[in-house]
């Protein structure tokens, strides 16, 4: 996930997000995807490229280790800064 982009969607917005984000993460082709809609008068588009990042590192260090504890994988040398 070193190449992580953001992009903008090529689909109709929701117009109503109570929750003002929205996170999807899919697989396809072997390839792992995280759409990320959020309200940016709520929230910094910044801080989520930094939260996408550190949650798609979070995903791929759980697929490389399945079994392995939660501490583990949330350790700060595990995640980006």
């Amino acid at each position: 996930f070193a190449d992580l982009t953001l992009t903008r969607p090529d689909w109709p917005l929701v117009a109503v997000m109570p929750w003002r984000v929205s996170l999807n993460l899919h697989e396809h082709d072997g390839a792992q995807t995280l759409r990320a809609t959020f309200d940016a008068r709520s929230y910094d588009p910044d801080a989520v490229r930094r939260f996408a990042g550190r949650l798609m590192a979070f995903v791929d260090e759980a697929s490389r280790e399945p079994g392995a504890p939660l501490r583990k994988l949330l350790e700060p040398s595990a995640l980006p800064g």
